[in-house]
């Protein structure tokens, strides 16, 4: 008997460990999750100026630049996300404490593609992605090459990918970044631009990623991350970093004509055959 009651013991105690352990975990999760609604169409038009008709089915979010251990006021914005299966699209409209702005200020979107808290490539082969956009309208497509964030047209062979970023110049920036993911052949286009394959028509499941976004202030010279309340860059540690959840794609709207003469057919079909069956039968007994 003493026997069975240390068993038992020993299996509450394994029991309360685990489920000690998964509260532990998820109450000093620090991730936050962003989610990016479903939409049909091209998207919003990528031309710096953020419509209200445009973003109208993203999802919103009150955020801020905090840069807070310079006593430096934070500087709040407000984040726009949305995908239609095919490209991401992120809009940023920002209040300017002093509603003053430099040409040298900076928008740095990054992405963990693999959503692994780890940023992949080297030198010859870099990997991931990320975006930088001027507030004078320069706009560069990175990578990272096993150290740093790149130009990713510095590498050889490498050129400038199809995402691409706008800013009015003061406040408001868009971005959209594509997917170069074929998930036909379940292959990347490109290895140094945007390899997440979509919720689509051809990958139904929702998909999650690691993101980050820095502000570099150029009249302060500092950056921040928003997912950090420190004045501090984050581009690095991706363990740091926040999600983008992107909703899978509905279901089309079925076809309910098309299912009603199935159904009509596939109970025929039976029914024929067994009344024919009945016919042979009671013709066999009269032969």
């Amino acid at each position: 008997m003493k026997c069975k009651n240390y068993k038992i013991l020993i299996i509450l105690f394994v029991f309360a460990y685990l489920v000690s352990f998964n509260f532990i975990s998820s109450t000093f999760a620090t991730d936050v999750d962003y989610n990016v609604p479903y939409s049909e169409g091209a998207g919003p038009i990528i031309d710096g100026n953020i419509s209200t008709a445009e973003w109208a089915s993203a999802s919103k979010y009150a955020l801020s630049f905090q840069f807070n251990d310079t006593g430096n006021p934070s500087i709040k914005f407000d984040l726009y996300l949305l995908h239609n299966g095919s490209a991401l699209f992120i809009g940023i409209n920002m209040t300017l404490a002093d509603n003053q702005s430099d040409i040298a200020d900076a928008i740095y979107i990054y992405f963990d593609e693999e959503h692994d808290d780890a940023l992949a490539g080297n030198s010859t082969h870099p990997k991931e992605a990320g975006l930088k956009l001027t507030r004078d309208g320069n706009f560069t497509d990175l990578s990272y090459d096993g150290s740093m964030w790149i130009n990713d047209e510095d590498i050889e062979n490498l050129t400038k990918g199809p995402s691409n970023g706008v800013t009015n110049g003061i406040t408001e920036w868009e971005f959209i970044v594509i997917s170069s993911y074929d998930p036909i052949n379940k292959i990347s286009k490109n290895s140094s631009d945007f390899d997440v394959n979509l919720p689509s028509n051809v990958l139904e499941a929702a998909v999650t990623i690691g993101f980050d976004i820095e502000y570099y202030d150029a009249d302060i010279q500092q950056y921040d991350s928003f997912t950090t309340t420190l004045n501090k860059t984050v581009n690095s540690t991706p363990s740091l970093w926040d999600n983008l959840v992107f909703a899978q794609v509905p279901w089309s709207t079925p076809n309910t004509s098309a299912i009603w003469g199935f159904i009509i057919i596939a109970m025929i079909v039976p029914a024929g055959l067994i009344v024919y069956m009945i016919l042979w039968l009671k013709r066999k007994e009269m032969e």
